[in-house]
């Protein structure tokens, strides 16, 4: 049986390839003190009938284009911790305008997605900026908690977050 489990090994090492991926994480606490904007696409209200706290977690760009994984921790089990902010991830390709939120929306992740709360796939394009916006959901815990997302995917990242 060992030999087979080693022949299995070598065959694997030979003909798998391995695949080259990169992440980034971003994390901040909201204090209570930030700005409001319309309630999104792919939030908790739709139709912006609620002003919700957000903040920008910076520009960050990858160098392969492809399908990206996002995470949004306030969903993924998290919040049973203490104030971990549940929150929508807002990705905005190029600019951010907190005047017309809808411009340059490239994705919106707060949602059921494959069965995996708070996880959705993006396509992000090489070379290109992109401005993380994190609001708080509308219901739930209110005012200060710490927020955190995850973006990963088949290339690198530069610019705003932290590899992890």
């Amino acid at each position: 049986m060992k030999r087979f489990a080693l022949l299995c090994l070598i065959l694997c090492a030979v003909n798998c390839t391995v695949a080259v991926a990169g992440n980034r994480t971003f994390s901040g606490f909201f204090d209570g003190t930030e700005p409001t904007l319309v309630s999104g696409p792919g939030t908790c209200a739709d139709d912006g009938s609620q002003m919700l706290p957000y903040l920008n977690g910076g520009t960050f760009q990858v160098d392969a284009d492809g399908e990206y994984v996002v995470l949004d921790a306030g969903n993924i089990g998290f919040t049973g911790l203490g104030r971990i902010a549940d929150a929508a991830i807002l990705i905005y390709e190029e600019s951010f305008d907190p005047a017309n939120p809808d411009a340059n929306l490239r994705a919106a992740v707060d949602f059921v997605f494959n069965e995996v709360e708070g996880e959705d796939f993006v396509f992000l394009d090489a070379g290109t900026d992109y401005i993380l916006v994190i609001q708080r959901w509308c219901e739930g815990v209110t005012g200060p908690g710490a927020w955190g997302a995850l973006i990963e995917g088949p290339g690198s990242f530069s610019g705003a977050g932290f590899p992890t």
